[in-house]
């Protein structure tokens, strides 16, 4: 399912998108554990890499479309206000 939470698309079974609003509404503070399963791989493929990667290098370690990499980081930063993932410079995102 795609939704958007605060103006920004996300991916995720319907009972994983309420629990992210839900936390959001309540002030929850980011969490790795609330993130999608989607979210959660590219965070674990980010977390590998303590100096940051660029999105493109994430994708072909994965296997993924870099498009589709990138939307998901970007996503991560916007929702979570920078507090899980950041974006270092253009295209290049590093776990906090």
């Amino acid at each position: 399912m795609i939704a958007s939470v605060s103006g920004v698309t996300v991916e995720g079974t319907p009972s994983e998108i309420a629990e992210l609003m839900r936390a959001m509404k309540n002030g929850g503070g980011p969490d790795v554990a609330m993130l999608t399963p989607k979210q959660r791989e590219v965070y674990d493929a980010l977390a590998k890499h303590p100096n940051g990667a660029h999105y493109t290098a994430l994708a072909e370690e994965m296997g993924l479309d870099p498009n589709v990499v990138n939307t998901r980081l970007a996503a991560l930063v916007t929702v979570y206000k920078q507090a899980i993932v950041a974006r270092v410079c253009a295209g290049t995102y590093k776990v906090v």
